[in-house]
């Protein structure tokens, strides 16, 4: 048994020297991705304000003030990041990645092309005659008994 946990603690040990990222560094990474994640939200922001997409913009304007203020609540903890706090960080990139796939929603194709590659279409085939359901049965109806006593 002893040896199993000194053999453990050895190369846990070895696995913390060889490249597990720091708190510091998974916070500056997440933060890091966050801004750029920002930075193309406002530059799509702008876009539909060029544009004068009033419904774009209202869409990309809700999703960057989200970012923004996800933004703020990291710069906040900024000075010495702990493990916590790098924990933290990553969720709420995890969080302003699904804002931002909620925001390419807004423009349209942008999510299905950016995927695919191409543009998706669909059509009605005209020579389908449609299905009309039969008439379902009337409900059944049961009526309550008359009398208190009624009930055994």
């Amino acid at each position: 048994m002893k040896k199993y946990f000194a053999t453990s603690i050895i190369l846990l040990t070895a696995a913390v020297a060889s490249g597990f990222p720091s708190p510091n560094e998974r916070f500056t990474a997440a933060l890091d991705k966050i801004k750029s994640i920002q930075s193309a939200l406002e530059k799509d922001r702008s876009s539909a304000r060029q544009n004068k997409d009033a419904i774009l913009f209202a869409c990309i304007n809700d999703a960057s003030h989200q970012v923004y203020a996800a933004t703020k609540l990291l710069e906040g903890r900024y000075s010495n990041p702990s493990d916590h706090d790098a924990t933290v960080a990553e969720e709420v990139l995890t969080h302003v990645t699904s804002i931002q796939s909620q925001a390419s929603l807004c423009q349209g194709n942008t999510l299905a092309t950016s995927f695919v590659g191409t543009k998706v279409s669909t059509s009605i085939d005209s020579s389908i005659t449609p299905v009309i359901p039969d008439t379902p049965n009337p409900p059944l109806i049961i009526e309550p008994p008359n009398c208190a006593s009624c009930f055994r």
